[in-house]
């Protein structure tokens, strides 16, 4: 309620956001994108919301940004500590945070809530935390039943089965207080020694900080109820549908409150001009990859094709929300350069197709038939016209390995269609 005199609900929680970053202008631009849509939560929560204090917590010296965005600054680990990998700064500046004055000043809530630049948020997080219990999120990619991931975490967790390491990363997550004061050293050292093991460095990669918070977790212990709901990473290939009423490739005339509480966009949105997902490579004629803006994202970033996945649609429109409601002057939109637009080719099945003595003398012929359904034209590079509108074609060759989705024992060539981010259709070719 806004009124002032009605008591906000029993057991309200509140917490405070640290949102931990670098002054690079490429998390600078992430650190507006995330801080404007704190505060659009924040004041959609109303007065008994939970999320209440924020600090950016910047590993380097003070910025521009200071003024507009609370900020605390603490000194940016040496070369000696990153050893190139600069996400240990992530620890790092948690451990002298909590150490320093302006957390007991700033800090004045029980619970924190962890954030990365590229987090955004799309619904206000409730606080579900306890004295005892964080709360993470699940990491596909971190299971510690991973024989080799497992193993090698194994090797630091001498008086604990890797079985009960928690699959969860330092962000983002909800944690008490004196919990956060608890692991974040563990957490650090873990982290600083991962990177200096050959081994742990070579299989963990930019996953190792995580893997560092995980296994010190677990030897905490620290126990996390784990909230599949609390964040999703979606690109052209997963996590496409973030609206329940979303479905079929008329998402956008659906609408509706998001599935998930954070869009975290570490993975790249890569398309056709005709919204066809590139599901075998890299070079979509639109994309989206906030690691194109090293320097920041471009006002005239154009829309994705309007066929596109859901997911890409969101991500963009949340970008340009923000850009709009910028204040005008210098900022980190205006002069940012558009990267350059990659050659769309259909590399591993082009390739492939090139193979099939049949399959290549199908380029540029037609008109064929597809049951009683229409003309279907099969053109060069890999686009195809055909009764259900614009689409891609290619070779069905070793498909479970390229895109995960194996196409029908026999099929030759396989269809995706405007909107899906599956093959649609599937062909056996036969010499007569």
């Amino acid at each position: 309620s806004s009124d002032p005199s009605v008591p906000c609900p029993a057991g309200r929680r509140p917490y405070h956001t640290i949102l931990t970053a670098q002054g690079s202008l490429y998390q600078q631009w992430q650190t507006k994108i995330f801080y404007y849509h704190f505060r659009k939560q924040q004041a959609a929560g109303g007065r008994c919301t939970e999320m209440t204090g924020f600090t950016r917590l910047l590993a380097g010296k003070p910025d521009e940004l200071m003024p507009t965005i609370p900020t605390v600054a603490v000194p940016e680990a040496g070369h000696n500590v990153t050893r190139g990998f600069p996400v240990i700064n992530r620890p790092w500046s948690m451990l002298l945070f909590i150490d320093m004055k302006e957390f007991r000043e700033r800090i004045v809530e029980r619970y924190v809530y962890i954030a990365e630049t590229d987090h955004l948020l799309r619904h206000d997080i409730p606080n579900r935390a306890t004295p005892q219990l964080a709360v993470g999120y699940f990491f596909p990619y971190m299971s510690p039943k991973d024989p080799k991931s497992g193993g090698i975490a194994q090797k630091w967790l001498p008086d604990t089965k890797v079985a009960d390491m928690p699959p969860v990363g330092p962000s983002p997550i909800l944690i008490h207080v004196d919990l956060l004061r608890a692991v974040t050293p563990l957490w650090y050292e873990l982290s600083w020694r991962l990177k200096r093991d050959p081994e742990a460095n070579a299989a963990y990669g930019w996953m190792l900080e995580m893997w560092g918070y995980s296994v010190a977790a677990a030897r905490a212990p620290l126990k996390h109820l784990v909230v599949e709901r609390l964040q999703i990473e979606p690109s052209q290939q997963f996590g496409v549908r973030i609206t329940p009423e979303a479905a079929g490739p008329r998402w956008y005339e659906a609408g509706g409150e998001p599935t998930h509480h954070v869009l975290h966009y570490t993975f790249s949105h890569e398309f056709s001009r005709d919204g066809v997902p590139m599901v075998d490579n890299r070079d979509g004629e639109w994309k989206l990859d906030k690691r194109a803006f090293q320097r920041g994202v471009p006002r005239d970033l154009p829309p994705p094709p309007r066929c596109a996945l859901e997911a890409a649609w969101v991500l963009w429109r949340k970008l340009h929300e923000t850009m709009e409601a910028a204040a005008p002057g210098p900022n980190h939109w205006e002069d940012a350069p558009l990267p350059a637009s990659p050659t769309a080719v259909l590399a591993a099945r082009t390739r492939a197709l090139s193979s099939l003595g049949v399959g290549a003398r199908l380029v540029g012929s037609g008109p064929w038939r597809w049951g009683g359904d229409g003309d279907l034209y099969l053109l060069r590079g890999g686009w195809a016209m055909t009764p259900w509108g614009s689409a891609r074609w290619g070779a069905a060759q070793n498909w479970h390995e390229v895109a995960g989705d194996a196409a029908p024992a026999g099929a030759q060539v396989v269809l995706y269609l405007c909107g899906y981010q599956r093959w649609t259709h599937s062909a056996r070719l036969e010499e007569e």
